[in-house]
């Protein structure tokens, strides 16, 4: 039910939790097969925030054309009022039809021979409200594509990096001379995305080599 929606009790995900010990793992060892290891289940991090986004985007949506159906039947019953000579009685009826369909901050609105005028109001509250959550849901939505983008980015770097043989110094160009957000995000969580004088030569005379990997 709308009534018991509360955005403020819907959990934020926007943030991805950090990976344990990673860089205890280099630290050990930069072989390919630890790295590898360390883009799969960042691959995996980011797979699980773009479902829990794509969730979150859902119940947001429900609740947004749930509130416009409301917003729709509440005008109707305006128009109804305003199209008729009402009665007293007529008129109470009608807005106790309109509260119990109303979240519980907007029941008190409702005066009990509410004018047409008054249910207007009603209803383009809870219009703005509907496009509130959809707007919401559209971010997630592209918030989760990104996520679900990135994923599948680092995934196929950790294939690559098995079948190619890279090193430490091979990502650093990966990263810096090609759009791979996802493996630059990894690179910066893992403290080692800073590119000394070495690199920046390589990147300077290896642009085709980079190219091709």
């Amino acid at each position: 039910m709308t009534d018991n929606i509360n955005i403020s009790e819907i959990n934020d995900s926007n943030s991805i939790s950090a990976l344990e010990n990673s860089q205890d793992i280099l630290n050990k060892s930069n072989s390919n097969k630890n790295v590898a290891q360390i883009l799969l289940k960042e691959s995996t991090n980011y797979q699980n925030d773009s479902q829990a986004k794509s969730e979150r985007a859902k119940e947001y949506i429900k609740v947004s054309n749930d509130l416009k159906q409301k917003a729709n039947a509440v005008r109707a019953k305006a128009n109804e009022l305003r199209s008729t000579k009402a009665s007293k009685e007529e008129k109470a009826k009608a807005a106790k039809e309109v509260i119990s369909m109303l979240p519980d901050d907007l029941k008190m609105l409702v005066p009990t021979n509410a004018s047409p005028e008054v249910l207007d109001k009603i209803a383009d509250e809870l219009e703005s409200r509907s496009k509130d959550f959809r707007m919401k849901a559209d971010d997630l939505l592209k918030d989760s594509e990104n996520s679900d983008k990135l994923s599948k980015q680092l995934k196929e770097q950790a294939g690559m990096l098995d079948k190619k043989n890279w090193n430490i110094s091979d990502l650093h160009l990966k990263s810096a001379s090609a759009h791979n957000q996802g493996l630059l995000l990894v690179l910066r969580k893992l403290g080692i995305a800073k590119l000394d004088t070495e690199y920046k030569e390589q990147i300077a005379s290896g642009q085709s080599k980079s190219q091709g990997l």
